[in-house]
């Protein structure tokens, strides 16, 4: 990738392949805490089961939205790095050559 103006797309793409990771790790994680939290209001019962599993499904609701924007940060940001290039190969291409002669 190119050199631009507003920084390197190289870093733009390694930030976004960053957030994206995070972003499917943190799922990942969410997933096996969830199905934690479940097996345990399972075994349990009464008022403590029930504030755990709706404590918990106000937590979850809460990172999930937080795992979506980092995915489509990271997304946007690949966009970004994709445009920037783009503008380079086209600047490159277009860029006149002159000979002395």
């Amino acid at each position: 990738m190119a050199d631009i103006i507003y920084g390197q797309t190289d870093e733009m793409s390694n930030t976004s392949n960053k957030l994206l990771t995070f972003s499917s790790d943190l799922d990942g994680h969410l997933t096996t805490i969830r199905d934690s939290v479940n097996t345990i209001v399972e075994a349990t019962k009464g008022v403590a089961s029930t504030t755990l599993f709706d404590s918990y499904q106000d937590l979850d609701a809460k990172l999930k939205t937080y795992v979506e924007e980092l995915e489509v940060y990271g997304n946007s940001l690949q966009s970004k790095a994709d445009d920037f290039d783009e503008v380079d190969r086209l600047a490159a291409s277009s860029a006149p050559t002159f000979t002395m002669g």
